[in-house]
């Protein structure tokens, strides 16, 4: 009898552990913890997209926006906005959008709200890589694989607030700092 009552509550006490732990990271502390701090280089890759294009970061040549993404990518109208805004500017920049779905179920949910990005396929562990916590993600990156700016794109207004913060880190560098918008795309 003590010995199932002992049982029972470390059972308890474990799953509070647990439950803490994933409200933790759920929480606005962890969401603000995913991701990296700017400065440092992010992970380098080599991905294949859905067409059977090559991309990598660093990409040596473009600004990069890497939009971590699920099939419900058509819920964020906004971001869509906010996407073209920069990409009308910086012709350069290259969008990517990952996704742990299937593409051709991702890039239906893109043609049907107009954004023609290329659409990559991962394992759940290339979103812990690039410590990704929600979606859709954000990280932007310059031309040598340096981080920017990272963080929550669940709208146009978070787009482009990440934006620019990426403008700001690279205040020296004409190439993106020349368009650092000032109205939201929402």
């Amino acid at each position: 009898m003590l010995l199932a009552l002992v049982t029972g509550l470390l059972a308890v006490a474990l799953l509070y552990l647990v439950a803490l732990g994933a409200g933790r990271l759920d929480s606005r502390i962890g969401r603000m913890r995913g991701g990296f701090r700017p400065g440092p280089r992010i992970p380098p890759f080599n991905v294949i997209d859905s067409h059977g294009v090559q991309h990598s970061c660093p990409s040596g040549t473009s600004h990069q926006i890497l939009l971590f993404v699920h099939h419900a990518v058509r819920s964020f109208p906004t971001v869509t906005t906010a996407i073209e805004a920069i990409r009308d500017r910086d012709l350069r920049l290259e969008v990517l959008l990952f996704t742990i779905s299937a593409a051709n179920i991702t890039q239906a949910a893109l043609d049907g709200i107009g954004l023609s990005v290329p659409v990559i396929v991962v394992q759940e562990r290339f979103y812990t890589r690039y410590r990704v916590r929600q979606m859709p993600y954000c990280i932007i990156a310059d031309a040598d694989g340096r981080l920017l700016s990272s963080g929550n794109a669940s709208s146009g207004d978070h787009l482009l607030t990440l934006w620019r913060r990426a403008c700001a880190q690279e205040k020296d560098h004409s190439s993106i700092a020349e368009f650092a918008p000032t109205a939201s795309a929402s």
